[in-house]
């Protein structure tokens, strides 16, 4: 309650800056408030303590002036004629543009005059700067990390070595999970076995898995850890029910219990959210490996990247499946462009062959010098979005970003998600103008 008194006095008082800002706009003016809800009840408010009446309140399109509408035509009918020459000014308090097009629309073509103010812009700017600028956070410096040897091994060929080992669970792994038509591991052979060599090869301690399923990565990781000591796995997904499930209620990461259940042991899962959310359970000497493969449209990848760098070894190793989804599918390019973002020394999948060599997985071993990569790998978040994480997503990931990044990141970081939750290109100009008033705080 005490939160919400807050952010209602501060709406108050902007939204008295802004009539203040119009009086001589709106005093003359026959006042439409549309739709009404909390914010229309406080411009309501504010309009009396400064004399202003208003005319109409269209409450969802569901009554004005305590009247139920069925459609446009009777919001005419309860402008009388003798009104139609008089001008109108509606005040828009939502953002939900095509029925307030439409709504300005049917007026005009009404012969009413009329003038339109956006207080959705804001409202928006005020309700979301309220909420970062109540979050303290303390930033932390980057420890000293743990080195890796990694950049001394010899990755030639990778998906051939120890194979064997990987051979020994293929047989589980192959074909759809029970009644549907998913395969057990969204991986070719081929992008399994590089996966499963790269393991074999570096013997890492401390490995991440972003982006679970069913669990059939999951399940490769585990058979490859299984005769090293004190190597575990932890895994994160955003989902906690598989995100193919039909209803019946399969857990994500279900099939690892079924395939490797005496591995269990070494493995971890978090489910429900964004990763960082649960990233303190990680050990303190870092990570040595991580696979991420989540969303394959923009932000995902870009924004798992900047969860996890802070955590990685110098010199770790992360790795990207569909890396060539693009040629598949329609804006499937993010982690094309992420993983060619980060520095490092690349390992490849040499017999791939597919599509003109290039394989659909990738891995990077990570330079030393990780500040070059921040700004390309923030600027990564500035190409179109084809998704938008929800504002409790949003606020947690800037909390983490703000431990770990500088405020000219985080706001980068700001801005781009406030320019494409509020309409991109589509509606570039207010869009700018809300990603620069709440990027403001920093």
């Amino acid at each position: 309650m005490e939160r919400n008194g807050l952010f209602i006095m501060s709406l108050f008082n902007d939204v008295c800056d802004m009539i203040d800002k119009y009086y001589y706009t709106i005093k003359d003016k026959k006042i439409i408030i549309f739709p009404y809800g909390k914010v229309g009840r406080v411009l309501e408010n504010c309009l009396g303590v400064y004399g202003l009446k208003v005319d109409l309140i269209i409450d969802n399109f569901c009554t004005i002036a305590n009247k139920d509408i069925k459609t446009f035509d009777e919001i005419i009918s309860i402008l009388s004629p003798s009104h139609t020459h008089e001008d109108y000014v509606l005040l828009v308090t939502s953002s939900i543009n095509d029925v307030v097009d439409s709504l300005k629309n049917f007026l005009k073509s009404s012969n009413i005059l009329l003038n339109v103010i956006d207080l959705f812009e804001i409202t928006m700017t005020n309700k979301l700067r309220y909420r970062l600028e109540e979050i303290s956070v303390a930033q932390i410096k980057w420890i000293e990390k743990l080195e890796t040897n990694y950049m001394q091994n010899d990755f030639t060929n990778i998906e051939f070595f120890e194979e064997h080992i990987l051979a020994e669970i293929k047989e589980s792994l192959s074909g759809k999970i029970k009644d549907t038509n998913i395969s057990k591991v969204q991986m070719r052979d081929k992008e399994s076995s590089f996966l499963n060599g790269i393991i074999r090869k570096t013997k890492p301690k401390t490995i991440v898995e972003i982006g679970v399923s069913a669990g059939g990565s999951a399940c490769i990781i585990l058979n490859a850890i299984r005769d090293i000591d004190n190597a575990k796995l932890y895994s994160f997904d955003y989902n906690t029910i598989w995100h193919f499930d039909d209803g019946v209620g399969r857990k994500t990461g279900f099939i690892t219990s079924q395939i490797v259940p005496d591995l269990i042991h070494k493995w971890e899962l978090y489910t429900g959210g964004m990763p960082c959310k649960y990233f303190d359970f990680l050990p303190d000497e870092g990570i040595d490996i991580c696979l991420i493969d989540t969303a394959h449209r923009n932000p995902g990848e870009h924004l798992n990247i900047l969860e996890i760098l802070p955590y990685m070894k110098n010199n770790g190793i992360v790795i990207f499946h569909d890396t060539m989804l693009h040629f598949e599918q329609e804006f499937s390019w993010t982690n094309c462009v992420s993983i060619n973002t980060l520095k490092g020394k690349r390992i490849f999948l040499e017999s791939a062959g597919e599509i003109a060599g290039l394989a659909n997985i990738g891995a990077i071993i990570l330079d030393d010098n990780y500040e070059d990569m921040l700004f390309p790998l923030f600027t990564n978040l500035s190409l179109p979005w084809n998704y938008i994480i929800t504002e409790h997503d949003f606020v947690e990931l800037f909390k983490h970003f703000s431990k770990y990044y500088s405020s000219d990141l985080v706001r980068l970081y700001i801005y781009c998600y406030c320019f494409y939750k509020n309409g991109g290109t589509k509606n570039k100009e207010f869009a700018r103008r809300i990603a620069r008033n709440v990027a403001s705080i920093l």
